[in-house]
């Protein structure tokens, strides 16, 4: 039988070191000399992955205290609360830590602390600074976009997959009359006329959701005050990497001078078209008997001059009777009524 070849002792405390120096997280263990001080916590070690996310050689920190190595924990309570770690045997974590000690750059740490044997404590710790920036840099450039959306003197909002509001800008709370607390959560047919509702829900809102776009939509909404204001709205779909909807960016305009404009023309057109009509019936020849000065109407009948123009103008007549017919049929009146000729009479 081949016999297995022995192999060497494995130093533990060399194996436990290695390991830690391969970690990505840094790593540093304190040990605290007296219980009852939390101002003794001292560094007994740091992994290579430490230096890196802190900063610091472990060289030239190792053997200090907490306080020594980092003074500007102190007014965040952080001493204190390692110290409890090992005084209660309980884990902590502090997920976000600013650290700013007024002589490097400021840095943002993630970390973890927990105990360990002989009064010591661990703590590991990764520096997120560059995610912080991100972020904060994201959280600014969404409050530029905040910013110049609710401040663009359009009326801008936009719904969620569900239909309700979720922001609108100043210009469309001050042309509809609302504050913002009156609108943000209502869905937008809340604000549309009863017709308009059903073209949205029926029409409008499922094109959209499946097209991401509309254009020029006719709505009608209504203010705060009750009144009815007239729009036409555009709206882009804003969708996720796996194009699931969002939430709109919709732009309304009001439309309601060119509405009544259009309305006023509309009527002047049917007023004038009424009036060319009336007049165009009188225009052209009129057949005119020779001897009873009766008119031939298009169907072939003939009338009386006065029953003609009353038929087809909006002229009134009055009938009266000139000098010359005064003369021949009433000439005994004639003679009393010279120079006083008769007035004009509506009776036929």
């Amino acid at each position: 039988m081949k016999k297995t070849k022995t192999l060497p002792p494995i130093d533990a405390s060399l194996l436990t070191h290695e390991i830690a120096d391969k970690i990505q997280l840094g790593l540093l263990i304190f040990h605290l000399e007296n219980n009852a001080d939390d101002r003794s916590l001292k560094l007994i070690y740091a992994n290579k992955a430490a230096e890196t996310h802190a900063g610091v050689s472990s060289g030239h920190v190792v053997g200090k205290t907490l306080d020594e190595i980092f003074p500007g924990l102190r007014t965040k309570g952080i001493p204190q609360r390692y110290a409890d770690v090992v005084r209660r045997q309980q884990e902590t974590e502090v997920e976000e830590l600013h650290y700013d000690n007024g002589q490097t750059e400021p840095v943002w740490f993630s970390i973890k602390a927990f105990p360990l044997p002989e009064h010591c404590m661990g703590m590991s710790f990764k520096n997120i600074t560059e995610r912080k920036q991100a972020e904060r840099k994201l959280e600014a450039s969404n409050e530029r976009y905040r910013n110049l959306y609710e401040n663009t003197p359009i009326m801008l909002h936009s719904i969620d997959s569900k239909g309700r509001i979720v922001a609108v800008s100043n210009y469309w709370l001050t042309s509809m009359g609302y504050n913002r607390e009156e609108v943000i959560g209502r869905p937008l047919t809340s604000f549309l006329t009863d017709e308009s509702k059903l073209f949205a829900k029926i029409i409008a809102f499922p094109y959209f959701l499946e097209h991401g776009y509309v254009q020029d939509i006719q709505y009608q909404v209504i203010k705060k005050n009750g009144g009815v204001m007239d729009v036409t709205l555009s709206a882009i779909a804003e969708k996720d990497e796996k194009g699931y909807f969002l939430r709109s960016l919709a732009v309304m305009i009001d439309v309601t001078a060119q509405k009544k404009a259009e309305a006023a023309q509309e009527k002047l057109i049917r007023e004038l078209q009424k009036a060319l009509d009336e007049i165009s019936s009188l225009r052209g020849i009129l057949p005119i008997c020779s001897f009873c000065k009766r008119v031939r109407d298009d169907k072939g009948y003939w009338e009386q001059v006065d029953i003609y123009i009353t038929k087809h103008s909006p002229a009134e007549i009055s009938h009266s009777i000139c000098p010359e017919c005064l003369k021949k049929h009433y000439p005994n009146l004639a003679q009393k009524n010279t120079g006083n000729p008769i007035k004009p009479s509506n009776r036929p």
